[in-house]
């Protein structure tokens, strides 16, 4: 027997994921009817006299000075931590001094804070606001920060938040990818509800963003919670053949050429060693073959080959 192509249409993967979403400019029209909105407020301002002053209900503009965005660097001795100019419009809007907040929850804007405030919501504005520290805005201080918003957000319906805005490429895609794995929750089998354990909905993100950014911290996160996936499914239903058809589906996805070998197409092809190891189950093995065609390949670089060993039972 040969061995046979799956086809595609095979079942979606376990997970939920949530669905983000680029808003554009008019961030304030967007927060109505939505759950959460999440401003950024980061350690420290690069450029002096922008840190709030006592007494603010508003927090400062976005300017183009100070450090790059996707830069690291250390925060000046003493600075204030400084709120994002959509956290100053959120001031307004829900009547909040902002500067006594910060010094009354001793908000530092260290990356990966998150801090909600007591706001009584006017009509329309969602119910929860929350400050997100934004760290120094290097590329891990924003995966940090949405890694800690995904987790505080689990189980809701619809976020709005202002994290991204102005920041470049690197930064955007770290972000996302802590957006989307930070509410990463193992799939479930058993009968027990998950509901507050997965991620939010919808994720909507302020400000004009780079769409290779967005699309690359998507995939990026993607393929890592389809590994994790993979991992922490129990292996009363990770059988061989189980594995093979998310191999399928995941190959669908990609456009991948994918070939799976079964017990006989193993035994016909000579694969001894892998069907005496599989007679220690009895669900029988798998042989998951998966082809990458580039579409313009060089002469330069040779084939590459990637091999990967799937254990779905415990072999001692």
């Amino acid at each position: 027997m040969s061995p046979r192509t799956r086809p595609a249409g095979l079942p979606a993967p376990l997970q939920n994921r949530l669905s983000l979403v680029t808003l554009g400019d008019d961030v304030g029209r967007a927060w109505e009817g939505a759950d959460v909105l999440a401003v950024g407020v980061s350690a420290a301002s690069g450029t002096p006299g922008t840190a709030v002053p006592t007494g603010a209900t508003t927090g400062p503009a976005r300017t183009a000075a100070g450090p790059p965005v996707d830069a690291a660097v250390d925060p000046p001795a003493g600075g204030r931590p400084v709120p994002d100019a959509t956290a100053g419009l959120a001031a307004e809007r829900y009547g909040v001094d902002l500067a006594a907040v910060l010094v009354a929850e001793r908000v530092s804007g260290r990356a990966g804070e998150v801090v909600r405030v007591p706001v009584q919501a006017p009509s329309g504005l969602p119910g929860r606001l929350l400050l997100v520290g934004t760290g120094t805005h290097a590329v891990h201080d924003l995966r940090r920060a949405g890694a800690a918003l995904a987790r505080v957000v689990r189980g809701r319906e619809r976020v709005v938040t202002s994290l991204a805005d102005g920041q470049g490429p690197d930064a955007v895609r770290a972000l996302v990818e802590g957006l989307h794995l930070g509410g990463y929750a193992p799939p479930a089998t058993g009968t027990k509800r998950r509901a507050d354990a997965v991620p939010a909905r919808r994720v909507e993100l302020a400000g004009r963003l780079p769409a290779e950014a967005l699309a690359a911290g998507t995939a990026h996160a993607l393929a890592t919670a389809r590994a994790r996936d993979l991992a922490a499914t129990p292996s009363n239903v990770k059988t061989p053949a189980w594995l093979a058809d998310r191999a399928a589906e995941y190959a669908a996805d990609a456009g991948l050429e994918i070939t799976v070998w079964d017990e006989s197409a193993l035994a016909a092809d000579g694969f001894g060693g892998l069907l005496a190891v599989g007679a220690g189950s009895v669900n029988p093995p798998r042989l998951v073959r998966l082809d990458y065609q580039p579409e313009a390949p060089t002469q330069r670089r040779g084939r590459v080959v990637l091999a990967g060993k799937g254990i779905t039972y415990d072999t001692g």
